[in-house]
């Protein structure tokens, strides 16, 4: 027998356990499917025939008489071109010529401007008796290109001087 002792035990601390907690993770898995793409084949029905669609060639010559604006853009465009006092309105898409009743000592006002907001080149060349006078690009979208071009100075002549050297031999 153990003698009796009135100490008493000391507090029981409990001890702490880890459980783990396994969380399942869901992928998701893609596959890809291909969709059939339907195959165009052109039917014909007797009697009938194919249509034939033609196409206008851009104007690429240049008027050999006459003062010439030529408008290039892949857009759309508005403005007016003229002699001074004498302004028409222009409108349209892609390349066309207007021809402006100018004399070859007038001058020319141009005024053109892009109605989208792209950076496409819009090009107005001036042509006066089949030469190209002057030209002008601009890329702004939704911008304004302007010319004013006095025809009886474009093309004035100008007088150069060249000086040849003569090669010096010596003996």
């Amino acid at each position: 027998m153990s003698p009796k002792t009135n100490v008493t035990p000391p507090p029981v601390t409990p001890a702490l356990t880890t459980v783990a907690t396994i969380i399942p993770v869901t992928t998701a898995v893609i596959t890809a499917e291909q969709t059939p793409v339907p195959a165009v084949t052109p039917v014909q029905t007797p009697g009938s025939q194919p249509a034939v669609v033609t196409t206008s060639q851009p104007q690429t010559e240049i008027p050999p008489n006459g003062v010439w604006v030529r408008i290039v853009y892949d857009g759309a465009y508005i403005g007016t071109v003229g002699a001074s006092g004498r302004l028409r309105d222009v409108a349209g898409t892609s390349g066309h010529f207007y021809q402006i009743p100018a004399a070859s000592t007038d001058i020319v006002e141009i005024s053109i401007q892009k109605l989208d907001t792209t950076g496409l080149p819009l090009t107005v060349e001036l042509y006066d008796n089949g030469e190209m006078v002057d030209h002008k690009t601009i890329t702004t979208p939704k911008g304004t290109l302007a010319m004013t071009v006095d025809l009886k100075t474009v093309r004035t002549p100008t007088v150069t001087s060249t000086v040849t050297n003569t090669p010096t031999i010596t003996k």
